[in-house]
Order: structure tokens, then C-alpha cells, then sequence
């Protein structure tokens, strides 16, 4: 404090000249820092070197160290350097073979299991061997892309298994992350804008294949993913298969999309039925939420994939369906992929390991709950269920056609009690449910159509306080086309009132027998 800085740098020359031995400041990463902790280091490092006996060890990338000077208005930063640093030593490349030797060891110590891990390296050929050593360049970055790999490896065989993802795949796709994380979330959330899709000639598997060419790493790496396709089999669980594909961005879903390793979850998730609220929240969210909303073939895929017949687990088989209602009601869009799975699921000749009283018990409480729900969901349910009552086959299914038939006229009964409706509504076209459910129900015999519900709405409609005062618009909106003698059958005005009559009470003479009884007794004069 007495004293200027220039005697406090001698003084302290002075008793460094007295050191028997040289002191080394060793200095690394250099080449992490900003522009402006680059220069204040270099500084301090030019400033202090100055003293006896004190030697600077600096490793740095030069060409960075030089970028981040010229930021701040160092024009020659290498000049500036050699001023700094009088003797410069290039360190040779690190070879290939230890930085991989390297990655691979700590990948075990991370990773399981082990065996899977050197199966995987000893089936390696060495194109794709060349592409991990231009990603892997150093030890650190094989230390960081080790942790990455045994993160997902982790993740996906405690959620799915082994067998359910080949690891070679994972390595890869994790890799286009590592060196590239634009093209791996383009592939993740847009495939076909890089990728095609084809069927395989042998089960018209779908498979996606890449034909890119192979100018940079990253596509290098999606001709290894992509390019070289088995035309007749796809090994199961393969990224190329897409119905595996979602499995391997495990750490991003996807989209709109679902993948096989969130259904997993969810189902493995709910193991009683008075346990179910989370199933029912994300099967509400995967169908409804407005931000997002996860596409319904990408779900029936998941459902359709998902090896029920072979699940030894009754709780999981459970949550199966539940999850399978959850989809009914909250998804209005597809009855005909409800009903696929249905039929998919109630097929008597398809073995399930579990007794089949219980899956039947199990679906017919489920028809149960769709058919006591309305609204909405009568319409659907009205569709799945004529599709499903098939008598001129006989009906293969572990839901009998006579149950179909109730579970039919529960449907409207709940329905007609709902609200209160008029028997004109049964007729109208004007979006109304009745309508709707009315024309949903007809079960198709070949060419004609047949409901097996008409005579449950004329009963309804034809009791005293429920008869329609209506009947003035009925016959303007039918009855005076059909008594017109003046229309001939081609015309466009009588085919459009046999059309309405046919939409609800079908095309039979039966359905133009129960029309005629629903005139006369469900309407005040």
C-alpha cells in the first residue's frame, strides 16, 4: 500500500529468483470461454509470465482462440499469440482406434446390458464403423455421446425390453442427434419429407427407406438407418418398420403421434380398474387437447400392434380396454378404426392367454357403459354396432348377435330418455342425434338395409303424451311427395323422400311398412 506496483513486481522477481524449483500454471480449456474471458486470460497470462521461474502451460484450440481476438479488434491473432507463447506445440491426432476403444469401454460401465453392447460392435461393418470414428473425434466427445446412448439404452429397456428396439439403430439415430440435432428432429417430427414409405412384397409390411445421397456424416448415417432394405422382411422393432419407429425418440414424443413405447407405459401404468384415472386423462389428451392433437391412426396402430393375445397379464388386459373406451368416447372421428379393433378383439377363432369368459365379460361391461353414455357417442356406437351384427354369416364373435341386438336398443332407449324429443326428429335431417343414431343403426343384408330399432321408436313416439303435433310438417316434408300421382319414379323430388325413409327405417319393405305405422300412430291429426 506504501509502495508503486512496479517495486511490489520487483520485490516479488526478486524472491522468485530464490526458487529452486520452476512453478508451472497449467491452464486447459482455453477455448470454452467468450471473446472476452479469451482476452482477459491472455492478458493476465502475458503479464505474469514476465516473472523468474513461473512457466504457462496454455492448451487451446488455435483457431478459435484466434476467431474470438479478432471479435475484440485484434486483427493478427496469431502475431499476438507468438508474442505471448514462445514455443508452440501441435499435438498429433488422437488415433481413431483408442478414442473408439474408449467410447465403447464407457459405454459398458453406463449401458446394459453388456453382452447385447459387444454383440452389437462385433456386428459392425466397417462403413459403419468409419462413420463413429468421423463423429467420435474426441475423448470427451465419446465420454458425452456414451452418456447420451446409455440414457436412452436405459430408458427403453426398462419401459419396453431389449427385443422391442435393436440397439445398432438406437446407437445411430442417437448419433444424428449428437453431430446433427436439426436433421434428427426433421426425421422425428417430418420423416416423409426425407424418407419414403414402402410395403415389402412378402406381408406388405410398411418400412421407411432413404435414397439420399451421402455427401454429409448425417446422411451417411441415414443410409446406415435407411438405405439397404430387406425387400421381403424387416426384423421386428427395427427403426426402418414403421410401426416401430416412434420407439427411438424416446426423450421427444413426437407430434400427433404415439408411439409403442408411450401405449406401454400407459397401459403397464394402470394396474385395477379403480386405478384407471390417469389411463383416462391421457386418453383424453391424446384425443382432445386442441394444442396437439394425437392422430387417430397413429393411436389405432398402437392399439392394432400391441401383442394383447399373448399377454399372460389380466391387469393389462383390463387397462387395454379401458384405454379402448376411453379412445370410443373421447375420439369422434373414427368409428371405422373403432370398429376394426373391435372386430379385431372379439374374434371367437383368435386364442387369447387368458380364459375367454373374462374377455367377455370384460367387453360386454364395456358395451355396457358405451351404450348407457349418449349424446354423441350413441352415434358412433350405433355405427360399430350394426357393423358388428352380422346375420347372414353368423357372427364369429365373443359378443353374440342377440347381445349386439340389445346393446342396439339400449343405445336408443338411453337416447330417446336424454331429452325431449319429437317424433318428427326421427325423420328431420337436420343434424339432430335421433336422426343420426336412427340412420346409424341400420345393419346392411348385401344390398338392403334393415333396423332392428324401429318398432322401440314407433312404441316410444306412439304413447298419448309423447304423440307429435308435428304432422302439418310431415307432410310437407314427405307424405304430400308420396301421395303426389303426378311425380314418376325418376324424379328427383320422390327419390329424395325415399332416401329419408330408407336412411332411417331401411330399404326393405319392411322399412316403407314401419314408416307407414310410424305416420299413423306417432302424430295427433
Amino acid at each position: 500500500m506504501d509502495g508503486s506496483l512496479e517495486k511490489l513486481k520487483n520485490d516479488i522477481s526478486n524472491e522468485l529468483l530464490h526458487l529452486k524449483k520452476k512453478v508451472f500454471v497449467v491452464i486447459d480449456d482455453v477455448d470454452r470461454l467468450d471473446k472476452d474471458e479469451v482476452f482477459e486470460v491472455l492478458r493476465l497470462v502475458r503479464n505474469t509470465a514476465k516473472f523468474c521461474n513461473i512457466i504457462f502451460v496454455v492448451s487451446m484450440d488455435e483457431k478459435y482462440v484466434i476467431e474470438q481476438l479478432g471479435k475484440k479488434g485484434i486483427l493478427d491473432g496469431k502475431l499476438y499469440l507468438e508474442k505471448i507463447f514462445p514455443l508452440v506445440v501441435k499435438l498429433p491426432k488422437i488415433d481413431s482406434f483408442e478414442l473408439l476403444d474408449s467410447f465403447k469401454h464407457d459405454l459398458r460401465l453406463m449401458g446394459y446390458p453388456v453382452k447385447d453392447i459387444n454383440s452389437m460392435f462385433s456386428k459392425l461393418n466397417r462403413q459403419e464403423y468409419k462413420v463413429l470414428e468421423d463423429a467420435i473425434v474426441t475423448f470427451r466427445k465419446g465420454k458425452m455421446f456414451a452418456r447420451q446412448l446409455a440414457a436412452s439404452m436405459t430408458f427403453l429397456n426398462n419401459s419396453l425390453g431389449i427385443h422391442q428396439y435393436a440397439l445398432k439403430d438406437l446407437m445411430f439415430i442417437e448419433l444424428l442427434k449428437f453431430i446433427d440435432d436439426e436433421k434428427y428432429q426433421q426425421i422425428a417430427n417430418s420423416p416423409t419429407a426425407i424418407l419414403r414409405i414402402e410395403s415389402l412384397k412378402s406381408n406388405w409390411q410398411k418400412v421407411y427407406r432413404y435414397d439420399g445421397d451421402c455427401k454429409s456424416l448425417s446422411d451417411k448415417i441415414l443410409v446406415i438407418l435407411f438405405g439397404s432394405i430387406n425387400e421381403y422382411w424387416v426384423k421386428r422393432g427395427s427403426i426402418q418398420a414403421c410401426d416401430s419407429f416412434l420407439n427411438y425418440f424416446c426423450y421427444g414424443n413426437i407430434a400427433e403421434q404415439v408411439s409403442r413405447l408411450e401405449f406401454s407405459v400407459m397401459l403397464k401404468s394402470s394396474l385395477n380398474e379403480f386405478a384407471l384415472d390417469g389411463l383416462k386423462k391421457i386418453m383424453s389428451s391424446w384425443c382432445k387437447s386442441n394444442k396437439c392433437r394425437k392422430n387417430s391412426n397413429s393411436i389405432y396402430d398402437k392399439f392394432v400392434s400391441y401383442d394383447i393375445f399373448s399377454c399372460q397379464d389380466n391387469n393389462t388386459i383390463r387397462a387395454y380396454f379401458y384405454a379402448l373406451q376411453y379412445w370410443v368416447e373421447y375420439d369422434e372421428a373414427c368409428p371405422d378404426l373403432h370398429f376394426k379393433i373391435l372386430r379385431y378383439l372379439l374374434d371367437k377363432d383368435v386364442h387369447y392367454s387368458v380364459d375367454e369368459g373374462y374377455l367377455r365379460k370384460l367387453a360386454y361391461n364395456r358395451f355396457k357403459i358405451w351404450v348407457s353414455r349418449g349424446g354423441k357417442l350413441a352415434v358412433r356406437m350405433a355405427k360399430i354396432l350394426a357393423q358388428l351384427y352380422v346375420p347372414e354369416f353368423g357372427n364369429h364373435l365373443i359378443i353374440q348377435n342377440k347381445e349386439i341386438k340389445l346393446f342396439m336398443e339400449k343405445n336408443i332407449e338411453f337416447l330417446l330418455n336424454q331429452k325431449d324429443w319429437d317424433a318428427l326428429n326421427v325423420v328431420q335431417e337436420d343434424g339432430n342425434l335421433l336422426n343420426m343414431v336412427l340412420k346409424s343403426s341400420l345393419v346392411n343384408h348385401g344390398s338392403v338395409t334393415v333396423s332392428y330399432v324401429n318398432s322401440l321408436v314407433i312404441e316410444y313416439f306412439s304413447e298419448q303424451s309423447r304423440k307429435s303435433k308435428n304432422y302439418q310438417r310431415l307432410k310437407v316434408l314427405l307424405l304430400d311427395t308420396l301421395n303426389d300421382k303426378t311425380l314418376t319414379s325418376d324424379s328427383s323430388k320422390l327419390q329424395t323422400a325415399h332416401r329419408i325413409i330408407y336412411n332411417v327405417f331401411g330399404t326393405v319393405s319392411q322399412g316403407m311398412n314401419d314408416f307407414k305405422t310410424y305416420c299413423d300412430k306417432c302424430f295427433v291429426r
